[in-house]
């Protein structure tokens, strides 16, 4: 097969090394890669440019500073894997630049949704990253939002035309690139879509733990990824797991408690729950309901550029229509306390400096409540881990909450089958009025349960570890691993006598042939959607296996996020995790 990479970012190490080690896997099985670069197209504004920080208003100096090193680790790659193929750059001329000009000129704030250019929706797609970045639930754009959308939409015009021109040369069998969701990356995979050329995606795995040690690769994006996992649910929910895939699933939420990381965004926990009780007002004998919110831009910016669909019928057409409708059942149920748990994406936080418009209309919305309800803000830096303890039901909008909670064995309750990117059935599900608050009684008479952390277990370990290939023999890479003060010394001076020290030694030692390289390429050569289509190989797996394997791993939770004090009361959250790890 002849498999096209297309590969702009090269400046994001942290994709363009194990994307290439995909790549040389595949010619070590007689496939023949084109390995396109950027070469300074989209030196206006790129993906790479905003992981380093450089906004798109930013000094030319500082984007030219991450082209430099976007040239220089593709020129790397290039030379150490022997990756031969075009850059972008060097396929556009001067008639493209005053196509993209005119069509630009021609596009504005109240047409730009109909641009389509060769069957290619251009003008939705390029919203993907301005809505991101601006954390924007509305089309209504800024005049600096637009210039930044008119940016965007040079480099996809150009990308397009160039990436067609490439296709009509080289007439790939199969497209890669890394993160499907990007504008350019989107207008090459839709491009693809259209000659009927499969479209696989790389993206770095979900387990936080070891996230960029291991990749996803998957056809599609990770939106569509989502619904054909959740789809394959249903054949492989009552398979028990390896004590392996349960470790893993641990080691997950573990990172995640600690907040280390900034694809987590709950502090770790902290404080007794008596404090917290106090701190939320409430009563002696209340039940307490956690409301977790979640944050709009990204489903908005799903939703605008095609990736997720708009015409869901839903209970609550918004968040705010569910809170107040949580907030009228509780204030009415005064044995009952509400925590309205905001999402803290919403605010600026380890990764994004801006506050959300949807958290500027929440800010007027959530005032004067009842008694028995209150608000936990993000500022609040109060951990979601901690409110647990406290809390008797979950209710959840599509927060990943809903199956972190699950794994604690507490009940959660959905207002939609269709919102979430974990299986529904995980959790209680009301899609009417009368329904909904039925199933907040029943999950609130119903409690704990320990069959639920093995059905939440079980789905997170199809997430957290068999989706993803492992390439740690070649890129043993960790994002949030604490090192020592010399280390840290040793690290930056190496880094100013030999900048470019970590991309050649990643080169040098990385394995001479992945384990998983045989499965990479039957993925490809099968048109496979994902790892998850390959035979499997394990050795059979009892239900008493499993549930021995996983009472070892609700101890490893339970030192975790409580420490190893064995007198916790037994009513209490851990008290119950307690009770099953030692039954």
């Amino acid at each position: 097969m002849k498999i096209l990479f297309f590969a702009p970012h090269s400046a994001i190490w942290a994709h363009a090394f194990p994307e290439a080690l995909v790549a040389e896997a595949l010619t070590q099985h007689g496939n023949e890669i084109v390995y396109v670069g950027c070469g300074g197209l989209l030196k206006s504004h790129c993906v790479s440019m905003s992981a380093f920080g450089v906004s798109v208003d930013a000094d030319p100096s500082e984007k030219e500073r991450i082209c430099r090193i976007c040239k220089k680790n593709e020129n790397i790659l290039r030379s150490r894997f022997e990756f031969s193929g075009p850059d972008l750059v060097d396929n556009v001329d001067a008639s493209d630049i005053l196509y993209a000009d005119e069509i630009i000129a021609a596009t504005t704030p109240t047409n730009f949704l109909s641009l389509v250019l060769d069957g290619v929706e251009v003008g939705r797609i390029v919203l993907y990253e301005v809505l991101l970045q601006a954390k924007k639930s509305n089309l209504n754009f800024s005049p600096e939002e637009w210039a930044r959308y008119q940016i965007n939409l040079k480099s996809a015009i150009l990308t397009l035309r160039v990436i067609q021109r490439i296709f009509d040369e080289h007439r790939p069998d199969r497209v890669v690139l890394y993160n499907a969701l990007y504008s350019v990356n989107r207008i090459v995979c839709r491009a693809a879509e259209l000659r009927g050329i499969p479209q696989y995606f790389l993206h770095a795995g979900a387990n936080l733990a070891k996230r960029i040690q291991t990749l996803w690769l998957a056809r599609g994006h990770t939106f569509s990824f989502y619904r054909t996992l959740i789809a394959k649910w249903a054949d492989i929910k009552d398979h028990p797991c390896s004590s392996s895939a349960l470790s893993a699933v641990t080691d997950h939420f573990l990172e995640v408690t600690q907040g280390r990381s900034v694809w987590a965004y709950s502090a770790a926990p902290k404080g007794s729950d008596a404090e917290l009780r106090d701190y939320f007002g409430i009563a002696p004998g209340q039940k307490v309901i956690c409301a977790t919110m979640s944050s709009y831009d990204e489903r908005f910016a799903g939703e605008m550029v095609g990736a997720l669909p708009t015409d869901l019928l839903l209970l609550f057409p918004r968040q705010v229509d569910w809170i107040n409708a949580l907030i009228q059942y509780v204030a009415s149920h005064k044995h009952l306390s509400l925590i309205i748990r905001v999402h803290p994406r919403e605010f600026p936080n380890k990764r994004e400096g801006a506050l959300s418009e949807h958290a500027k209309m929440l800010q007027d919305v959530l005032s004067d409540l009842p008694d028995n309800v209150r608000v936990n803000w993000p500022t609040d830096n109060i951990s979601m881990y901690s409110v647990a303890n406290i809390t008797d039901v979950f209710a959840n909008s599509w927060s990943s909450v809903g199956k972190e909670m699950g794994l604690l064995g507490l009940p959660v309750v959905l207002y939609s089958h269709d919102l979430t990117d974990y299986p529904s059935d995980l959790n209680y599900v009301g899609t009417t009025h009368d329904e909904y608050f039925w199933q907040v009684e029943q999950a609130l008479a119903d409690g704990w349960s320990a069959e639920r952390i093995r059905q939440n277990y079980r789905w997170c370990a199809i997430e957290y570890q068999r989706i993803a290939l492992d390439v740690a023999e070649s890129f043993d890479r960790k994002e949030n691993e604490k090192l020592t003060l010399p280390t840290r010394v040793r690290n930056k001076l190496m880094r100013t006598i030999a900048p470019y020290h970590q991309q050649y030694s990643d080169c040098a030692n990385r394995a001479s042939r992945l384990s998983v390289s045989d499965d990479i390429d039957a993925i490809f050569r099968n048109r496979l959607d994902s790892v998850l289509d390959l035979p499997r190989h394990d050795s059979a797996i009892t239900l008493q296996d499993e549930t021995l394997n996983l009472k070892r791993e609700v101890s490893r939770l339970i030192k975790g996020l409580y420490g190893s004090d064995t007198d916790f009361p037994e009513k209490s959250l851990v008290g119950k995790l307690q009770n099953f790890a030692q039954s």
